[in-house]
Formats: structure tokens, sequence, C-alpha cells
């Protein structure tokens, strides 16, 4: 089964939001801060679930820290 966490992004900020491919939900819509604290808080939430994908609308340069972030963190597991 895929899970996907989606973000609404914004300007050093995001909403996110966690389901499976069913569309059951995980975690709420939830508000994150783009900072490596709360990146960590929310990756190790998600961490151990299987098929993860990420996804978010490219807003100029605002999605930079949630794409790189995840980026190198499912590309090292």
């Amino acid at each position: 089964m895929k899970h996907i966490l989606s973000f609404d992004i914004a300007k050093g900020k995001s909403v996110y939001c966690f389901i499976d491919e069913l569309r059951n939900t995980i975690i709420d819509a939830s508000f994150i801060e783009h900072n490596k604290i709360e990146f960590d808080n929310l990756y190790n939430l998600i961490k151990d679930y299987p098929n993860l994908v990420v996804v978010m609308e490219s807003t100029s340069i605002y999605h930079l820290p949630v794409e790189n972030y995840f980026r190198s963190n499912y590309l090292s597991l």
C-alpha cells in the first residue's frame, strides 16, 4: 500500500496531511515550520510506513527546504 505525505507550501511554513492510498487519514492536516527540528519530528512519525510518496506544489523557492529534507532522508534509506 502506498502512503502519501502531501504539503501545501508557504513561505517558511506548510500544512501537511498524511494518508494512505485508500484515503484513510493517518495524520490530519497539521502545521509545520520549515526547520530541521520540525522536519525531524515529522520524519520520525512517518519513516516506518512503506512506499512513501511525498507530494508538494512548486512555489517559487518556498518548497525547496521541504524537498531537500525529504530527498536527502529518503534517498539514504
